[in-house]
This record gives structure tokens, sequence and C-alpha cells, in this order.
């Protein structure tokens, strides 16, 4: 079951997060760990954290961790 919204409003659906990578726009949405996907959009900041993950900050003040797995994704919005 996957989950999407803002962090004060997610909605709930069944499908494999692999299944929903693959029908969201690649140019709207990236997917930063094996359980988040956000718009590119609302990503306010991105920072480097000391183990190599990031720090992913959206518009609304959330801030999510990516993980090392996901890493080219976040390198591939810095350039």
């Amino acid at each position: 079951m996957c989950g999407c919204g803002r962090a004060t409003d997610r909605v709930s659906f069944r499908e494999t997060m692999k299944a929903a990578e693959e029908r969201l726009d690649e140019a709207t949405f990236v997917r930063i760990h094996r359980s988040t996907i956000v718009a590119i959009d609302r990503i306010a900041s991105i920072q480097v954290q000391d183990n190599a993950d990031y720090l992913v900050t959206m518009a609304g003040g959330a801030k999510l961790t990516s993980s090392r797995g996901y890493a080219d994704r976040i390198r591939g919005l810095l350039r």
C-alpha cells in the first residue's frame, strides 16, 4: 500500500511504490526513498548529510531524508 499527499493530508492506495513511480511523470516526481516519492516543484531545498544521505525540505516545511540508494536521483536534481 502506498500513500501520497502532504504530511498532514495523506492519501493511501493499494499499489506498490514501483508501480506508482512508473505511472508518475519523471519530470514532475522523483523517488527519494524506498517509501517516498515527492513532487519536484515542491522541493524547497536539498542538503547533503554526513552519511551521504540527503535532507530534502519541502515547500510546506516537511523534512524528508533520502537514502543512499536514491542519491543519484537527488544529484540529478542538483544539476
